[in-house]
């Protein structure tokens, strides 16, 4: 028997309870993509691409509008595929100055979407709901645990999850290791903390605001997030 190709068999693997939707795309998720295509193929690798910009390398590209884009490539038993990806924010809108955490994620939805040109979850792109010769399953759509479409709470929840895990990314860590790095912070250091902390919330104070009226308990836990660690800068700074 011929030996199947990556295609072959990676496309008939049912990813449905792996995805979710946001904002009306659906997601897979890339840990588990990985993780699948690695206990198929141990040799497979993945490359995020570098760009060069103004005498420095950068891990995305810029377009002629200011738009950034991250590539990524994903070989599998000798077969390389690449992926481009623009670089989005919260509402799936392209991005320019992408910060770490905008170009980190682009990145993994990226992989993910390299993964599935060699077949696992490719169906999910194309609009389907299951792989093509899933016929022997006797199980009916209205069955299946899917993922619902995102409703406005949701997108708030969303948009929260992603502020609070920027502002945990400038301190590697929660509330409690915040403190510990603003301790050993100098004036000077703390100063510039603070900068990007305002920064942070001044970037997203549109959807804050809007976030404020509609979904007040989400607003509350990212205020309740920002008020110990501004608090702390302050005092730092003094």
């Amino acid at each position: 028997m011929d030996k199947k190709t990556p295609w072959e068999v990676l496309s008939q693997i049912n990813v449905n309870d792996h995805i979710e939707k946001k904002n009306g795309l659906t997601y897979l998720s890339w840990a588990w993509a990985w993780g699948q295509l690695k206990n198929h193929y141990p040799e497979a690798t993945y490359k995020y691409h570098w760009f060069e910009s103004d005498g420095c390398k950068l891990p995305y590209c810029i377009d002629s509008s200011g738009n950034a884009y991250v590539v990524v490539s994903v070989t599998v038993d000798g077969y390389e595929l690449e992926e481009i990806l623009p670089v989005l924010n919260f509402n799936n809108k392209p991005l320019q100055n992408p910060n770490s955490f905008d170009v980190n994620k682009a990145h993994k939805r990226c992989l993910t979407k390299a993964i599935a040109l060699h077949g696992l979850g490719h169906y999910i792109y194309a609009g389907e709901d299951l792989p093509e010769n899933a016929d022997d399953d006797d199980t009916d759509l209205e069955d299946m645990d899917l993922p619902e479409d995102t409703t406005e709470e949701n997108i708030y929840e969303d948009i929260k999850v992603e502020i609070i895990e920027r502002l945990s990314q400038m301190f590697q860590g929660g509330e409690q290791e915040a403190v510990k790095h603003i301790r050993g912070l100098s004036k000077k250091e703390a100063s510039e903390c603070f900068k990007e902390v305002k920064n942070l919330w001044k970037e997203n104070i549109s959807i804050l605001n809007e976030m404020k009226e509609k979904s007040a308990n989400d607003y509350d836990s990212i205020v309740e997030q920002f008020k110990p660690i501004q608090a702390n800068l302050k005092e730092r700074i003094k």
